[in-house]
């Protein structure tokens, strides 16, 4: 299991300010072992990963996971995947994503699961019990 003493560095893409706000409260209120970069556009948030993965020496990963939205007008969360993916195929600090939304859909968790970088689907909003379940899962393993 991973060591709750680490802080986090995590990306969250949504489009829903309201639930980005709601995100970072949950973290602050929590004390969860998280430092948020949050966007509200997935293309700015894949600049800044290029941004993170491209600074000196990348290992350890400038960032231990990726939460994103599926249903953004900007990019949609499966072409997110896709640039993500196409990106970062070798690169040695590729980063899991989970995705966050309203509504688990089984063609979309199978649609997903297509993709490397995935490892699993989450009813929105983010929680602490969500967070716990992924650290459990060891998904965050160094």
């Amino acid at each position: 299991m991973p060591s709750l003493e680490k802080n986090y560095h995590v990306v969250f893409v949504d489009d829903s300010q309201a639930n980005n706000f709601l995100t970072q409260t949950i973290i602050e209120m929590d004390n969860l072992s998280i430092h948020a970069s949050i966007f509200d556009d997935p293309n700015e948030a894949l600049a800044f990963i290029a941004e993170q993965f491209d600074a000196e020496t990348p290992q350890p990963s400038p960032i231990d996971f990726i939460f994103i939205d599926l249903n953004m007008p900007q990019l949609h969360g499966f072409q997110f995947m896709e640039q993500y993916e196409a990106a970062y195929q070798n690169h040695p600090s590729k980063v899991r994503i989970g995705i966050m939304t309203s509504n688990i859909v089984e063609e979309n968790q199978e649609k997903a699961a297509t993709f490397p970088s995935f490892f699993g689907m989450y009813v929105k909003p983010f929680s602490p019990e969500i967070w716990q379940e992924v650290l459990d899962d060891g998904t965050m393993d160094d």
